[in-house]
């Protein structure tokens, strides 16, 4: 049901390129949904690969992803009111109570009390990684728990097991339990953003994490409960045995690094820490329990104010009991003020979206800029790709950069350049527009278009010039200057017209700051990393392809002059379509044409040119660049440090697109050799590569007419 008129299967191809993409954006460092297995099969499924009329049989084939959600933007369109221009509605048109029950829904499984200021980053809501796996651990534990005003009360590492006790009071204040469904939530949370940093990912492969809330059972955890129930008789409980026991009991004497210590009549009893599965303590005994709960029921009659309720000197209230006599009470207690209460949930309701609405712009604008920043092309970014939780996520006719192209368009279906890489930034700001529609009215348009403008275009810049000027190793200031920015600009302008490779040309770069000669950097650079004149005549060629189209630039100013003179009869030509819209069409097509009139140009000028006279021109023009680079290199105040940002920022190997079809070509086959390579590369994409690591050279020449769609 939701293959749109196909039969809803994967094949092996697209299921290696998922498999393998997701799990290098996730090691590169980008939020990404991840890619659990990959399992092929020998059912076949008919598939017209080249849409030429030639269809050949596939292997049907699953990919299990992780995510914290599925959820996308286009999940609120469906409550979407019918469009003035299409006609078209959301199959829940105007269902706002459904539109509030998702917003909801989303607010609190996936934001807790989303952007608070709390002393983290506000782009991601951690802390800044050390790379000591443990305390980025407890830092991101610690932090997301203050997101959520709860605290970490004691948090111990146990033989395969983390423990943290958490609470909704500070600690110098009595411990009170969190809500379970708060609780619930974090716990989810905190998993997730653990789970995103691979170094901690392999670390909980050998630990269990266990959160739990102090008073809510009988289990005693941290140090200051041990401290108070000192002489009280325990139960401890071992994963294995001990002593041929896994079971022991006596008045707890304390605990100490190595032991849980116990008495048993006056004779000391050690169990080995890293083997207690939990301490607890007997079950309370209240043998008038239930007739002392029948006089509470009858007293919980609030005739006045909450001060006039009376308990019996002796009473009992159990965990849970207080929270079921409370809801006697609901009802009388809004007896008075019931509106000013229905404002005061509305408010709450409008901060919380604000909250939310705020860290999902700053998360994508964030998520964008990574993509920019290693030359990551998503190929088709509608609503419907867009996660509500800032991920990567709808792994399709994506790809990696090679040659540096601004309007680099990887999906060979997007004949308007509508998702290429240099419009990528702009379209995901607009997704977001669109979102900030569908969530409406519930969250009100003005509020969160003003959001957004406020937000976005500030976050993205941060932290793309902040990534950029680590991939060049400028490190003195967190914003660049006129002059870093010219720096850029010149080599972005040289990468364009030399076919430079945009990974290979930045990890080049470092070596200038190791200090090796610049001309052997330029010779390298114009010998392995920038593209042959044949290789960039047919990506300019298959370019021009791309943007051609039916009509000439004479003809579509004709009817854009026809809009502004005769704007109903050019409307009654095209079927009664809006002249807005037809004008927005019209100007569409003639940026196709300029475009494919450039690159014609650019394409019919590199057949002109030898690989050995264009290598020359390149070679020069990349020893000019790299002198007034080496010369801004030299302001910084510790080269080594330099040249170490810039290899642990700029990737060694990333998996193109022409990677990826050899290591399909040879599954197909039957061999699978290939696709674990290449799983290994990406776990470790920024070490260098062996020397007879097949990738490790430029890419060949059939890479050029790759096509993915």
């Amino acid at each position: 049901p939701y293959s749109r008129n196909s039969d809803g299967r994967k094949v092996l191809r697209s299921s290696i390129r998922e498999f393998l993409c997701s799990e290098a954006n996730h090691h590169l460092g980008i939020p990404t949904t991840r890619a659990a297995t990959c399992v092929t099969s020998d059912s076949r499924v008919v598939r017209d690969v080249r849409y030429s009329g030639d269809p050949i049989e596939e292997r049907c084939t699953v990919v299990t992803r992780l995510a914290p959600t599925f959820l996308r933007f286009g999940s609120f369109e469906v409550c979407k009111p019918e469009d003035v221009v299409t006609g078209r509605a959301g199959p829940s048109a105007e269902n706002w109570d459904l539109q509030q029950q998702l917003l909801d829904f989303v607010a609190d499984s996936f934001y807790p009390r989303s952007g608070q200021d709390n002393g983290t980053d506000g782009v991601t809501g951690l802390p800044e990684l050390t790379g000591d796996p443990k305390a980025d651990l407890e830092g991101i534990v610690q932090a997301t728990l203050l997101q959520s005003e709860l605290f970490a009360l004691d948090l111990a590492w146990i033989a395969d097991r983390i423990e943290v006790v958490v609470s909704a009071t500070p600690p110098d204040q009595d411990p009170l339990g969190p809500e379970s469904l708060l609780m619930e939530k974090v716990t989810k949370l905190i998993k997730s953003r653990l789970w995103a940093v691979p170094a901690i990912e392999q670390l909980l492969a050998n630990y269990e994490l266990i959160l739990a809330s102090p008073g809510a059972s009988n289990v005693i955890r941290t140090d200051r409960e041990f401290e108070a129930w000192k002489g009280f008789p325990v139960t401890v409980t071992t994963t294995e045995p001990h002593k041929k026991k896994t079971k022991f009991e006596g008045n707890l004497t304390g605990r100490d690094q190595k032991h849980v210590i116990l008495n048993l009549k006056g004779r000391p009893i050690k169990v080995p820490r890293a083997l207690v599965a939990e301490v607890t303590l007997p079950p309370p005994k209240h043998e008038k329990g239930d007739q002392q709960m029948k006089t509470l029921r009858k007293k919980w009659q609030r005739k006045g104010s909450a001060s006039s309720i009376e308990f019996e000197e002796e009473a009992v209230v159990e965990v849970g009991q207080a929270e079921e006599l409370a809801e006697l009470t609901k009802g009388d207690m809004a007896e008075d003020g019931e509106d000013e209460d229905g404002e005061e949930e509305d408010e709450e309701a409008q901060d919380k979206y604000v909250r939310v609405y705020r860290e999902l712009v700053r998360r994508t604008a964030a998520l964008v800029a990574k993509w920019q920043a290693f030359g990551f092309c998503h190929g088709v970014l509608n609503t419907d790709n867009m996660s509500v939780v800032g991920v990567t996520i709808d792994y399709g006719p994506f790809g990696f950069m090679e040659a540096y192209d601004p309007e680099y368009v990887c999906n060979g279906s997007d004949r308007t350049g509508r998702y290429s890489y240099k419009a990528q930034p702009e379209i995901c700001k607009w997704n977001l527009e669109k979102l900030a529609e569908a969530l409406d009215p519930t969250f009100p348009l003005e509020t969160s278009l003003a959001i957004l403008e406020e937000e976005y275009d500030r976050t993205y810049h941060a932290e793309h010039q902040g990534l950029m000027l680590q991939k060049l190793g400028l490190l003195t200031s967190d914003v660049p200057t006129h002059e870093d920015l010219e720096l850029q600009l010149g080599l972005l302008e040289l990468m364009e017209v030399t076919g430079a490779d945009w990974t290979g040309t930045f990890r080049c770069l470092s070596k200038v700051a190791r200090g090796v000669d610049l001309d052997a950097v330029a010779q390298e650079l114009s010998t392995v990393y920038c593209a042959p004149p044949e290789s960039l005549a047919k990506q300019y060629a298959r370019k021009a392809d791309l943007f051609r189209t039916n009509m000439t630039a004479e003809q579509l100013n004709g009817f854009l002059a026809r809009a502004q003179s005769d704007p109903e009869g050019l409307s009654k030509l095209f079927g009664g379509t809006p002249v807005d819209v037809l004008r927005t069409e019209i100007t569409e097509e003639l940026e196709r044409v300029k475009v494919c009139e450039q690159c014609a140009s650019k394409a019919a000028a590199l057949k002109g040119l030898t690989p050995d006279l264009k290598r020359r021109g390149d070679t020069s023009m990349w020893g000019t660049w790299l002198a007034k680079y080496r010369e801004r290199l030299g302001t910084e105040a510790d080269l080594a440090a330099s040249a170490e940002v810039m290899d642990r920022t700029n990737p060694r190997f990333v998996p193109h697109n022409w990677i990826l079809q050899m290591v399909i070509e040879e599954a197909e086959a039957g061999n699978y050799a290939g696709v674990q390579e290449v799983l290994d590369l990406v776990q470790r994409p920024y070490d260098d590569l062996p020397a007879s690591c097949r990738f490790a050279g430029p890419a060949p020449s059939w890479a050029a007419e790759l096509c993915v769609t």
